[in-house]
């Protein structure tokens, strides 16, 4: 099995710099080293689509959030709302006080 060893010394610690990227390479050695290390990057933008004028004055046009609240609310929390009701370990403070809340908004007159 191959052991995995790094053998750094001061003699070789500006090639080890150079090859992993820290400084730049020198030799065709230290740069296909650094080629694997750091394949090259695929872009899927094009230059024309870039302005870098707008990255320096931050000047871009910046796109609104979209921050609507879903139509069927109800329906989200129906499921929360019985795991309430049915749960029966609930502490007696607790449902006093989910009663006396429910009673405030004029919730269903038959559970007293």
């Amino acid at each position: 099995m191959a052991k995995n060893r790094i053998n750094i010394t001061p003699e070789n610690l500006t090639v080890w710099l150079r090859s992993t990227g820290y400084l730049f390479p020198r030799t065709k050695v230290e740069l296909s080293r650094l080629n694997k290390l750091y394949p090259e990057v695929k872009r899927d933008t094009k230059d024309e689509q870039v302005d870098p004028y707008e990255m320096l004055e931050n000047s871009r046009e910046r796109e609104p959030l979209n921050l609507q609240v879903s139509e069927n609310i109800e329906e989200d929390y129906s499921g929360l709302r019985m795991a309430a009701r049915k749960y029966e370990k609930l502490p007696e403070h607790i449902i006093e006080k989910m009663k006396k809340k429910h009673k405030n908004n004029g919730g269903d007159k038959s559970e007293n």
